[in-house]
C-alpha cells in the first residue's frame, strides 16, 4: 500500500502488521467515495475497502476497460473536489493506474515501498544481485527507480496498455 503498511516477522515466524499512521487517508473522506461508488458507479468499479493507507475504487473484476475508463473522469471530478474540500487537502494526491483511481497521501508511493523493502533487505545483510520489477503505472517507473537507486542490476518491465515516459502515462 505504497509504502505505509507491511508486515514483519519475529525469530520463531509470526507476523506482526504495521502501519504507517501519517499515511492514512481520513475515515470520512473514504467514506464518502465509498458511498459514492456504490451508489453510482458500482456497475463498472468497486470501493475496496481492504485498503488500509489509501483509497482504491478499481475497475469490476471481468469488467469492460472501455467502460470502466469511460465513466472514470466523472469520478476523478467527484474525487477531487471530495479531495479539494477535505481538512488534510495539502498532503493528499489523487492518482489513475491502468485499472484503479487512487487516493494518497502525497509522499506515499511504490518508491517508499520499495526503499523500505530495501532497509529490510538489509537489516537482514542481504544483497540482491539483480531486481525484476512488474508494472502498468507510472508510480512503478518510480518503484523501479527507487530499486534502481542502490546500483543493483534491474530489469523493469511494462505491462501496461499505455506508453509511461518521464513519470506519466500517456493516453
Amino acid at each position: 500500500e505504497m509504502g505505509g503498511t507491511w508486515a514483519t516477522f519475529d525469530a520463531e515466524g509470526q507476523a506482526s502488521h504495521n502501519k504507517a499512521r501519517q499515511l492514512t487517508i481520513p475515515e470520512d473522506l473514504k467514506e464518502s467515495v465509498r458511498r459514492i461508488v456504490e451508489e453510482r458507479f458500482s456497475d463498472v468499479m468497486f470501493f475496496d475497502g481492504d485498503r488500509e493507507s489509501m483509497c482504491s475504487i478499481i475497475m469490476n473484476e471481468g469488467g469492460d476497460l472501455s467502460a470502466f475508463d469511460e465513466r472514470r473522469p466523472e469520478l476523478a471530478h467527484i474525487i477531487e473536489e471530495l479531495v479539494a474540500a477535505s481538512p488534510e487537502a495539502d498532503r493528499l494526491k489523487v492518482g489513475q493506474t491502468t485499472l484503479a483511481t487512487d487516493i494518497n497521501v502525497k509522499y506515499a508511493g511504490k518508491d517508499l515501498g520499495a526503499e523500505r523493502f530495501q532497509e529490510w533487505l538489509e537489516s537482514r545483510h542481504i544483497r540482491p544481485k539483480r531486481y525484476i520489477a512488474f508494472g502498468d503505472s507510472a508510480s512503478d517507473i518510480e518503484m523501479a527507480e527507487e530499486l534502481d537507486r542502490d546500483g543493483v542490476d534491474l530489469t523493469f518491465v511494462f505491462v501496461g496498455p499505455n506508453p509511461v515516459t518521464h513519470g506519466r502515462e500517456d493516453g
